[in-house]
């Protein structure tokens, strides 16, 4: 009976993943929604439907990575603050500190600033970490490496997935230098998600990056330019640090930590 009703659950998400498909296919055919980056809008609500589709396709597989607070998160927390503190120091925070750097906008365009940042986070999340990731934890995880190498390809993919900004017409330079943060920090993401299993906080800590990261951008005002010598040499260290401490815990990590979320 449990097989029966697990097997009904399974086909009840994959449909719910296919509408959800067919709405965005909709909204996307009929301009009421766009991937311009320019559409904050159309953004939000692309990126939200696309998220729901493929959280129904990574409940019918059956990851455990769709609990918000699943056993276990509070004390798998301290490990994922250096993740936070490179979030965090995203924003510029030496400008900021100094009054290079203002923010203009007030609080309704920050906080809607704010939901679109979460929604691109939480797309990129279930499709990156939440499926490509999973699927490759699946096949290689439990090899000798097998962690380390899901997670580098994973991140790779991600990474390269930035250069279609080419395509809409952003700089080639400055979209190849996305591609290679981006490689970085879908690693860091990948190890919030292997010690928290949740695909929520990793969307959550994409979206404040992302919102620490284009703030004073899109809703400030800036005197001179934001990437100082110092705000670089905080910005470097951080990442370094940061970097080293992942990678030595990809390197050591044993496969029944990938089990808790697989099996």
């Amino acid at each position: 009976m449990k097989y029966k009703e697990m097997k009904s659950k399974k086909l009840i998400y994959k449909i719910c993943s296919a509408l959800c498909a067919i709405v965005l296919a909709a909204l996307l055919f009929s301009g009421a929604a766009s991937l311009s980056p320019e559409d904050n809008v159309g953004m939000t609500i692309t990126r939200a439907v696309g998220a729901a589709s493929i959280m129904f396709l990574i409940a019918a597989f059956g990851y455990r990575i769709l609990a918000p607070i699943p056993r276990g998160f509070l004390r798998a927390f301290p490990s994922v603050l250096p993740c936070i503190a490179v979030a965090v120091n995203n924003l510029h925070i030496i400008a900021l500190a100094t009054g290079r750097a203002t923010i203009t906008a007030d609080t309704r365009e920050i906080l809607l600033f704010f939901i679109e940042c979460f929604f691109v986070g939480l797309f990129e999340e279930a499709a990156f970490r939440g499926v490509v990731q999973m699927v490759l934890f699946e096949r290689i995880g439990a090899k000798k490496y097998g962690v380390f190498a899901a997670v580098f390809i994973s991140s790779a993919i991600f990474g390269v997935s930035h250069l279609a900004n080419i395509i809409s017409g952003a700089d080639v330079g400055a979209s190849v230098l996305q591609a290679g943060y981006s490689f970085l920090t879908g690693g860091m993401f990948s190890y919030v998600l292997i010690r928290t299993r949740s695909i929520w906080f990793c969307a959550f800590l994409h979206g404040i990056y992302n919102f620490c990261g284009y703030l004073v951008p899109e809703l400030g005002e800036v005197s001179g330019s934001l990437w100082t010598p110092a705000q670089i040499v905080l910005t470097a260290s951080v990442a370094v640090i940061v970097g080293i401490y992942v990678v030595v815990y990809f390197v050591k990590v044993n496969s029944s930590e990938i089990e808790k979320m697989t099996l």
